[in-house]
């Protein structure tokens, strides 16, 4: 019988084409993405700068965290004035962060941890401050700010890389 089934096994394959197309993608959710909305917890992050440098001297680098989709008063109020109506004070949530740097180029000269205090309502801004000494001359790879316990993005655009001269 293994003779038998050879020859149809070869009429199967010439008279039917088959395509496989793969596409690979990775998906990146956070675990707390899914209620993010609720609790007013998107925050953009952009690297301020500087974006230039000289070895061997403390920089401070600059990141401003801007909340995106927050609340608004029910009559429109954004809460920046006080109007008689309790809505003058903005209420702010502690947002714990932490940067990170390559150790064989970079050294910290502040802490490398911390919590900033920014505002429940859309377009409150903060920003984080740190001072690091680059050990090396060239075009490093910029310390990065992670946020923790919130849904954020960072708007940097490529702007990643700070130059270092003597």
């Amino acid at each position: 019988m293994p003779g038998y089934a050879a020859p149809q096994i070869a009429e199967v394959a010439q008279s039917s084409q088959s395509y496989v197309h793969q596409h690979p993608i990775a998906l990146q959710l956070s675990s707390i993405a899914t209620d993010a909305s609720a609790k007013n917890e998107f925050v953009s992050l952009r690297m301020l700068g500087p974006f230039t440098a000289i070895i061997g001297c403390p920089v401070t680098l600059c990141w401003q965290l801007e909340r995106v989709g927050g609340s608004v008063d029910r009559d429109g109020d954004d809460g920046d004035e006080d109007d008689g109506d309790g809505g003058g004070e903005q209420e702010a949530t502690g947002i714990s962060y932490e940067v990170r740097a390559d150790a064989s180029v970079w050294s910290r000269g502040s802490r490398a941890q911390g919590i900033v205090s920014l505002g429940h309502r859309n377009g409150s801004v903060a920003t984080v401050e740190m001072a690091w000494t680059p050990t090396t001359i060239g075009s490093l790879a910029m310390p990065t700010l992670r946020l923790h316990d919130v849904y954020y993005q960072d708007a940097t655009r490529g702007k990643n890389v700070i130059h270092v001269k003597m």
